[in-house]
Protein backbone atom coordinates (compact mmCIF):
# COMPACT_ATOMS: atom_id res chain seq x y z
CA UNK A 1 0.00 0.00 0.00
CA UNK A 2 1.25 3.60 -0.97
CA UNK A 3 1.83 6.05 1.39
CA UNK A 4 -1.16 8.30 -0.05
CA UNK A 5 -3.38 5.63 -0.32
CA UNK A 6 -2.29 4.91 3.31
CA UNK A 7 -2.92 8.84 4.36
CA UNK A 8 -6.10 8.49 2.57
CA UNK A 9 -7.52 5.81 4.01
CA UNK A 10 -6.91 7.23 7.74
CA UNK A 11 -8.80 10.39 6.97
CA UNK A 12 -11.76 8.26 5.59
CA UNK A 13 -11.15 6.58 9.73
CA UNK A 14 -10.96 9.68 11.36
CA UNK A 15 -14.34 11.10 9.35
CA UNK A 16 -15.87 7.74 10.67
CA UNK A 17 -14.32 7.63 13.98
CA UNK A 18 -10.75 6.43 14.91
CA UNK A 19 -8.68 4.43 12.89
CA UNK A 20 -8.39 0.40 13.44
CA UNK A 21 -5.18 -0.54 15.93
CA UNK A 22 -4.26 -2.71 12.91
CA UNK A 23 -4.50 0.68 11.11
CA UNK A 24 -2.41 2.47 13.72
CA UNK A 25 0.16 -0.14 13.97
CA UNK A 26 0.98 0.55 9.85
CA UNK A 27 0.44 3.96 9.88
CA UNK A 28 4.05 5.82 10.35
CA UNK A 29 4.42 7.25 13.63
CA UNK A 30 4.05 11.03 11.73
CA UNK A 31 0.25 10.39 10.88
CA UNK A 32 -0.76 8.26 14.37
CA UNK A 33 -0.03 11.82 16.68
CA UNK A 34 -2.21 13.63 14.36
CA UNK A 35 -5.23 10.74 13.75
CA UNK A 36 -7.88 12.01 16.25
CA UNK A 37 -9.05 9.43 18.77
CA UNK A 38 -12.60 9.13 19.86
CA UNK A 39 -11.40 10.77 23.37
CA UNK A 40 -10.51 13.38 20.89
CA UNK A 41 -14.08 14.24 19.95
CA UNK A 42 -15.05 14.38 23.80
CA UNK A 43 -12.27 16.32 24.64
CA UNK A 44 -13.57 18.87 21.94
CA UNK A 45 -17.42 18.84 22.97
CA UNK A 46 -16.15 19.41 26.78
CA UNK A 47 -14.31 22.54 25.59
CA UNK A 48 -17.25 23.55 23.09
CA UNK A 49 -19.13 23.52 26.36
CA UNK A 50 -17.19 25.14 28.60
CA UNK A 51 -16.89 27.69 25.58
CA UNK A 52 -20.53 28.04 25.61
CA UNK A 53 -20.97 28.12 29.30
CA UNK A 54 -18.43 31.69 28.97
CA UNK A 55 -20.41 33.11 26.36
CA UNK A 56 -23.68 32.48 28.03
CA UNK A 57 -22.19 34.00 31.27
CA UNK A 58 -20.97 37.09 29.56
CA UNK A 59 -24.75 37.47 27.49
CA UNK A 60 -26.07 37.35 31.11
CA UNK A 61 -24.03 40.03 32.34
CA UNK A 62 -24.58 42.21 29.10
CA UNK A 63 -28.29 42.12 29.74
CA UNK A 64 -28.10 42.84 33.62
CA UNK A 65 -25.91 45.54 33.14
CA UNK A 66 -28.13 46.74 30.39
CA UNK A 67 -31.06 46.53 32.35
CA UNK A 68 -28.95 48.46 35.30
CA UNK A 69 -28.56 51.17 32.69
CA UNK A 70 -32.10 52.16 32.21
CA UNK A 71 -32.34 49.95 28.71
CA UNK A 72 -35.57 48.80 27.99
CA UNK A 73 -36.54 44.97 27.25
CA UNK A 74 -37.16 46.07 23.63
CA UNK A 75 -33.99 47.39 23.12
CA UNK A 76 -32.33 44.16 24.81
CA UNK A 77 -34.60 42.20 22.39
CA UNK A 78 -34.00 44.40 19.38
CA UNK A 79 -30.42 43.64 19.95
CA UNK A 80 -30.81 40.17 19.93
CA UNK A 81 -32.92 39.85 16.98
CA UNK A 82 -35.45 38.73 19.43
CA UNK A 83 -39.11 40.06 20.43
CA UNK A 84 -38.98 41.98 23.70
CA UNK A 85 -41.27 39.23 25.23
CA UNK A 86 -39.21 36.61 24.39
CA UNK A 87 -35.44 38.45 26.16
CA UNK A 88 -38.01 39.25 28.83
CA UNK A 89 -38.64 35.47 28.86
CA UNK A 90 -34.95 34.35 28.80
CA UNK A 91 -33.23 36.99 31.20
CA UNK A 92 -36.22 37.58 33.73
CA UNK A 93 -34.69 35.34 36.28
CA UNK A 94 -31.43 37.14 36.33
CA UNK A 95 -33.23 41.12 36.43
CA UNK A 96 -31.61 42.84 39.25
CA UNK A 97 -34.61 43.89 41.26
Amino acid sequence: MGKASRKKKLRKAAREGSPTEAEQRRAPAAERRYAPTRVDYIRRVRKADQYLQLQQDALRHAVIEARRRGHSWAEIGAGLGISRQAAWERFKHDEVQ
